[in-house]
């Protein structure tokens, strides 16, 4: 795909319509979502159609980790897993550094795949519990504890927090406003629910809404 206008990139993708269709995309982390929403038009009225994408995990949430994301759940799989059906429908294949064809032979048996000289100079510059070592040598998302942030990515998937509420009773609305420094990050305003869900405890869902210039609120 050519550099440049993505919707002009993804008209010229939509357009193209065969009996037998392969869609490979690399760098599936930095995929638009735009991008991948395309192969459903592309699979309409084809015989046979494949979409496959390659990339180093970094969130559960971009697009790799969307099409990677377990038939059962993310807290069904962990890093020795190499194998796995998904919720889109297919395969998730694990690449492990660890278990690399070159790693397990002790030599340099493939010429141009990652070898132990590969994990053990990472190993070295970033640490083995570093978030880049996991992306680039295990092949596997970061676990929780390694990203600077207050709610880890796999603390929201273990809690279910992205499952949807089932009030008891009629929640309450609330709202919620960061109005920010005057020249610095713009007003966010949060409008939610806050009430009892079936699991019996207290669960917030949240619809943010960012201003693009700073606007006065009573």
């Amino acid at each position: 795909m050519e550099q440049g206008d993505i919707e002009k990139a993804i008209d010229k993708i939509r357009g193209r319509h065969k009996p037998r269709m392969l869609v490979l995309i690399d760098e599936g982390t930095g995929a638009q979502q735009a991008i991948v929403d395309s192969c459903l038009n592309l699979q309409t009225g084809c015989e046979r159609f494949q979409l496959g994408m390659l990339g180093n995990p970094s969130s559960y949430f971009d697009q790799h980790g969307r099409l990677s994301e377990p038939e059962n759940g993310w807290n069904s799989v962990t890093v020795d897993t190499e194998r796995w059906k998904t919720k889109r429908g297919g395969i998730c294949i694990h690449l492990d550094g660890l278990k690399a064809p070159n790693v397990l032979a002790g030599r340099k048996k493939y010429p141009g795949m990652i070898g132990q000289d590969d994990i053990d100079l990472a190993a070295r510059q970033y640490g083995e519990n570093s978030p880049r070592f996991w992306q680039e040598r295990r092949g596997f998302w970061p676990p929780e504890g390694l990203t600077k942030t207050v709610l880890t990515e796999a603390m929201i998937e273990k809690f279910h927090a992205r499952d949807t509420a089932i009030w008891v009773g009629e929640p309450e609305l609330v709202a919620s406003l960061d109005p920010a420094f005057e020249g610095g990050d713009r007003r966010v305003l949060r409008f939610g629910k806050l009430g009892c869900a079936i699991q019996k405890r207290t669960v917030t869902m949240f619809i943010t809404v960012s201003f693009a210039q700073p606007k006065p609120f009573v």
